[in-house]
């Protein structure tokens, strides 16, 4: 702010002229009324006030203007803080969530490998089964099993 000093606004050495009718003395100068040195004072107090009220005018505004930048920028701080923990916590939850979809996926294939490996061997194992039943078969298979014109029951073995 640029301080502005009587001297600046000043009517300097009672030159300044109003017409007819506005306050002051008639002066020598015809129809012109001359400022007097008490109006000259009563000019530069009333600037002097004017100046002050004004100086009191900015100051306020500048402090509310300055309030107002610190109370936009507590605001700022408190939203980025705000921001930055949900950031944070978004990101836990993402990591968590990977962590625990990944022992979910190891646990998934580990259980199907587990079920592949039992029916194998269940598989392995019905095949045995089946393979001794098929040589059961195969032996019984041999046994030819024969009635004669009498009624009489007969088998051979083989074909014998």
């Amino acid at each position: 702010m640029t301080d502005v000093t009587l001297t600046e606004v000043e009517v300097i050495k009672g030159e300044l002229a109003f017409s007819k009718g506005d306050k002051g003395d008639k002066g020598d100068k015809g129809d012109a009324y001359i400022i007097t040195e008490s109006d000259k004072q009563e000019i530069k107090e009333a600037l002097s006030a004017d100046i002050s009220e004004l100086k009191g005018d900015l100051e306020t505004e500048s402090n509310e203007r300055k309030d107002a930048d610190n109370a936009f920028k507590e605001s700022l701080t408190s939203e980025k803080s705000a921001r930055e923990t949900s950031d944070l916590a978004l990101q836990r939850n993402i990591e968590s969530e990977a962590s625990e979809r990944e022992t979910a996926d190891s646990t998934l294939q580990r259980n199907i490998e587990n079920e592949k490996s039992a029916r194998e061997t269940a598989d392995n194992a019905i095949n045995e089964s089946l393979a001794s039943h098929g040589t059961r078969l195969n032996a019984l298979e041999t046994y030819t099993v024969k009635v004669d014109s009498e009624g009489y029951i007969g088998y051979t073995y083989n074909g014998e």
